[in-house]
């Protein structure tokens, strides 16, 4: 599971922010030697201002993308050790030998049944679901059902 959110995490991109920080740079720098052409009546005030204001707009942008990026690494820790603790707690509860049916329902936030053959399971701790397709085939006894399961996706 680990693994499977880990996977899920290194699609998300994360951005360079030291080339970000270098645009920033050079915006500001072309802000300021928009004042000389100005002081000089090569452009109007207007057109100052117009410039100006498109360059604190791409600043805008771009610190808000070097941000989001620092925000995503934080985020994906806080998920990893959220996730590993969780599992900590289910490793400990499984050791039990006690067939305890409140531990178990401590550890299950919720099912969804979306249709049949589909479940979607979370559990308390862990910030994403599992989608289940399992099969149900008829044992040779009477009344008595194996349920397959097929596969196991995690829910972002």
């Amino acid at each position: 599971m680990l693994q499977e959110i880990q996977a899920i995490q290194s699609t998300q991109k994360v951005v360079d922010t030291s080339s970000l920080q270098a645009e920033i740079e050079n915006l500001n720098a072309k802000k300021r030697k928009t004042i000389d052409p100005m002081l000089e009546g090569l452009i109007s005030k207007d057109d100052l201002k117009q410039q100006t204001e498109f360059y604190d707009s791409e600043i805008t942008r771009i610190s808000e993308k070097i941000a989001e990026s620092k925000n995503i690494g934080t985020l994906h820790k806080k998920q990893i050790d959220s996730i590993k603790s969780a599992m900590s707690r289910i490793k400990n509860i499984a050791d039990c030998d006690v067939d305890n049916t409140e531990i178990y329902g401590e550890m299950l936030e919720k099912i969804v049944v979306p249709s049949y053959q589909h479940l979607h399971i979370y559990l308390n701790g862990i910030p994403t679901g599992f989608h289940l397709t399992y099969t149900v085939k008829k044992a040779p006894r009477v009344g008595i059902y194996d349920i397959i399961i097929d596969s196991c996706e995690i829910i972002p």
